[in-house]
């Protein structure tokens, strides 16, 4: 996925004017004239620190989606775990795996904004 400016400066806007409202007329692809706070303050950011958030928001989509993925088979795994079920070994190994694999796989998105360059744990069965 490739953010556009606009959702930078929506993201910026709810990091550093949290709680405020804002109208923003137009796309700001050039600068944020069209940008306004409803409650008459000024932005306390730039036009050049919404383009570096949209490449901070570029780089980050990929372990974004890792770690929804993640969290997705760690839920349907849940039930491995509860208190009147014992985890085999190889069920409480997979489900480490999940959690560490953040700091083991440096995933990549691929021209279809598929997550790619991640190797998953084996399921056990």
């Amino acid at each position: 996925m490739t953010y556009t400016i606009k959702e930078a400066v929506i993201d910026l806007i709810l990091e550093k004017h949290a709680g405020v409202g804002y109208y923003i007329q137009g796309r700001c692809e050039e600068d944020l004239s069209e940008v306004k706070l409803l409650n008459g303050n000024n932005l306390s950011f730039t036009y050049e620190d919404a383009i570096a958030r949209r490449k901070k928001l570029d780089n980050d989509e990929p372990m974004k989606i890792l770690r929804e993925e993640r969290d997705h088979r760690l839920a349907e795994t849940d039930w491995w775990v509860l208190p009147d079920r014992i985890a085999s070994q190889e069920q409480k190994d997979y489900r480490q795996a999940l959690r560490d694999i953040t700091e083991t796989q440096t995933p990549t998105l691929d021209e279809n904004g598929q997550l790619t360059n991640v190797t998953w744990p084996t399921k056990p069965e």
